[in-house]
């Protein structure tokens, strides 16, 4: 089902019909229950999201969302009989993302939408949405980018990407997800990182040179259908193609370096003012994101050689 659909038969269950099957009211406001369900359409779609599918939320609160990671226990060497004394359970300190300042999209709709309502008042709000979403997207990569950059325990990895061929931004790539692999670092509790935890955002251009390496060498194997959002491999790494990175070619990370959440505060449609017969649609919303783990991301960032 699309999500301009979905809006449509949520906002045809809150409103009341007559028995004639007219509206008693145009007058609508979506309640929490049914925005969650809205937003999730847009939530599955969501590339950054992927950077926090298994960061575990602590708590959601009218401030903010709180993420921690799962920490590991101290090894001992046994001296006693029985399991001896338990030590405190141990997750990392809890970070706490404030949510953003609430964005609104309010607009006017034409005369004639009363006659198709709730189908126009569902697109301008799915139209809304799809906004918000891209909003939020290119604010959580401009974030995870400069994370990256700035992360002194993988340094950024600088390649001439003009002029490289598929095969150097193949190994080049692959090799920094191995390498990432390995990656031990106390202060979070990171004690290698399995494999299939590791993600890979790439620009589209930078793709489509590895695509053609590839389908020419010894990699036929691998899913090259790649497109805007569309996922595949590399070197057994999910990857995914990236619209959204400005600064860097590349972005190596993890399914738990970031935390991201998006809420919908308010969705509603009908008359503008009570003098009028206007209508409008509102959409009001919000989001956390940032990077939770900064010795983690990856960046492999353009840098023109002279020849």
């Amino acid at each position: 089902m699309s999500t301009k659909k979905l809006i449509e038969n949520e906002i045809g269950q809150a409103l009341q019909k007559q028995s004639d099957g007219s509206y008693k009211t145009l007058e609508v406001t979506l309640k929490e229950q049914q925005n969650a369900h809205v937003l999730t359409h847009f939530v599955v779609k969501s590339l950054i999201m992927e950077a926090s599918k298994d960061t575990p939320i602590e708590a959601v609160d009218e401030k903010g969302m709180k993420f921690s990671n799962m920490l590991g226990g101290e090894r001992e060497s046994k001296q006693e009989l029985g399991t001896g004394k338990f030590k405190k359970f141990t997750i990392s300190k809890p970070i706490t993302i404030d949510w953003e300042h609430p964005a609104i999209y309010r607009q006017g709709l034409p005369a004639y939408a009363k006659n198709t309502w709730p189908a126009s008042v569902a697109a301008k709000l799915d139209k809304f949405l799809d906004q918000d979403s891209k909003f939020f997207e290119r604010t959580g990569f401009e974030r995870l980018e400069k994370a990256a950059k700035a992360n002194k325990l993988t340094t950024p990895i600088k390649i001439d990407t003009e002029k490289a061929q598929g095969a150097e931004l193949y190994n080049a790539i692959v090799s920094a997800c191995d390498k990432l692999t390995e990656l031990v670092d106390k202060t979070t509790g990171i004690d290698l990182i399995d494999k299939d935890k590791i993600i890979v955002f790439v620009r589209n251009d930078i793709l489509t040179k590895i695509s053609t390496y590839a389908l020419t060498g010894n990699h036929a194997s691998q899913s090259l259908s790649y497109g805007s959002y569309a996922l595949g491999m590399l070197g057994g790494y999910q990857t995914f193609a990236c619209p959204f990175l400005k600064e860097t070619s590349v972005i190596i990370t993890t399914t738990n370096s970031m935390g991201n959440g998006r809420k919908i505060i308010a969705a509603a449609a009908g008359k503008i003012d009570n003098l009028s017969e206007d209508l409008g649609a509102y959409l009001e919303t919000t989001f956390v994101s940032d990077v939770i783990l900064p010795n983690v991301p990856v960046a492999i960032i353009h840098e023109t050689k002279n020849a």
